[in-house]
């Protein structure tokens, strides 16, 4: 039991078939995946927490909610009739705002297209900020907050009786009143892209992490999906082409090499990294 579920499966040899759907990929049970044991967010939300899963060596969800809270938990607390062309019009803002894409939080996908345009960038955001989150010791489940399906715009806003501060921007609000450190909005956030890139160089140099360790979650995508899209009406096959493309945008997003998912040395003199940058050169 020590050494995890999956080797008393393997000591005892029976178990196998329900090891493989709770202790998927990193051998830690996944969560709010919309897959599995826990299906929750539905097609397509769930693509943008399986980009997070696949860059990371565990469960996400230390960083996970940021996406699915906010936007598959507005649409849960909406449920936006599909004439209202008000809410959807609304709901555009939210995904042109936060992610600069509509289609980022649309959940009306026609069968068997669509869905995965606009999840990279999420993806990338949201693992910034699940690095930052871990820093300052935020509550992963409330941070970031942007969504509130209340307001008239969607949009967490809070009035600090000076300014108002949008809810994407909180992080440094309070980072501001409580360091002394001098980091002025774009240079926190770009703190949590370090982070995460280092993380990656750690685990280049360590275990010869690449694009192939990536996508070891792959096999447990192909499971059916839990839970069903309302707008499709039924569950959403896992088009893995499509999710492999996904995959190449978040990596030229994120300014890695998309065979070897390794950094870039441009990307790491841009992070001020540069002197790692013989660490990251492809082979």
């Amino acid at each position: 039991l020590a050494e995890g579920g999956p080797r008393v499966a393997d000591h005892l040899g029976i178990g196998h078939d329900v090891i493989s759907e709770m202790y998927p990929a990193w051998g830690q049970a996944s969560h709010w995946d919309g897959h599995g044991t826990f299906p929750s967010p539905h097609f397509p939300f769930w693509l943008v927490t399986a980009l997070q899963w696949a860059m990371d060596t565990r469960d996400p969800m230390g960083g996970g909610h940021g996406y699915t809270t906010n936007i598959f938990g507005l649409i849960r607390a909406l449920k936006p009739d599909p004439e209202d062309a008000a809410v959807w019009d609304k709901l555009a803002h939210v995904g042109q705002t936060l992610y600069g894409s509509p289609s980022s939080v649309d959940p009306r996908v026609a069968p068997g297209a669509s869905g995965y345009e606009g999840k990279a960038y999420p993806g990338v955001v949201h693992g910034d900020t699940g690095a930052l989150k871990d820093s300052l010791g935020l509550c992963d489940n409330i941070f970031p907050l942007l969504t509130d399906p209340k307001a008239e715009n969607l949009l967490i806003e809070i009035d600090d009786g000076r300014d108002v501060i949008e809810g994407r921007h909180l992080e440094h609000y309070l980072f501001e009143a409580a360091s002394d450190a001098a980091l002025d909005r774009e240079a926190f956030y770009r703190t949590g892209a370090r982070i995460l890139t280092l993380e990656r160089l750690l685990a280049i140099r360590n275990w010869s992490r690449d694009r192939a360790t990536d996508e070891t979650i792959l096999a447990y995508l192909r499971h059916p999906e839990g839970s069903v899209n309302p707008y499709l009406g039924a569950p959403e096959p896992f088009d893995e082409p499509r999710f492999r493309a996904l995959l190449d945008e978040y990596y030229t997003l994120r300014g890695w090499h998309v065979a070897t998912a390794r950094p870039l040395p441009d990307t790491l003199s841009a992070l001020g990294l540069s002197e790692l940058a013989g660490g990251a050169q492809d082979a």
